[in-house]
């Protein structure tokens, strides 16, 4: 890592922080902490983050050189995860900056990557009782969504032919 994050820098790439920060009732409602011994099911965390973040690195459109790693910390009121991640060889766009009077990459990461990593993190964390019944509500939302675009679409093509055949 060490050698990896000099590589980094030297090549003037970005460095990337966030926090994901967890409410403790949820955990606890997942069975992936209890609140009278204070134990988190850590493994658990680092293995949904372990899932979500080659995601986030290929939807961001990084590099096969970035490398990423995170830290669970325990040490607030909420459990919350510290997450780094860069590119040994960064594939951004330069801007000038001029404060610096230098050239710098330029690197946010849009809002639908941050929300769809919320999500798969959220969703992989759900135990599998509240996630089937999260997946049921999901596809009867489906279902109502294409039956009410169906008939709105009916409506319009009855409207349309009535309207056609006045003409």
């Amino acid at each position: 890592m060490k050698y990896q994050l000099q590589t980094a820098y030297e090549n003037g790439s970005l460095l990337w922080q966030g926090v994901l920060s967890f409410d403790n009732d949820f955990l606890a409602e997942q069975g992936l902490y209890s609140k009278e011994t204070g134990k988190v099911d850590q493994q658990a965390l680092k293995n949904v983050i372990r899932e979500a973040m080659p995601k986030l690195i290929e939807q961001e459109k990084l590099s096969d050189s970035a490398f990423w790693w995170g830290n669970i910390h325990l040490n607030t009121d909420h459990i919350h995860v510290h997450i780094g991640l860069s590119e040994l060889e960064s594939t951004r766009e330069k801007m000038y900056y001029a404060p610096r009077r230098r050239w710098e990459y330029k690197g946010n990461f849009s809002q639908k990557t941050i929300r769809n990593l919320k999500s798969r993190v959220l969703h992989g964390l759900l135990n599998e009782e509240t996630r089937s019944l999260h997946l049921r509500k999901e596809q009867l939302i489906a279902n109502l969504k294409t039956e009410l675009l169906s008939n709105v679409l009916k409506e319009k093509r009855g409207s349309f032919l009535s309207a056609e055949k006045n003409f």
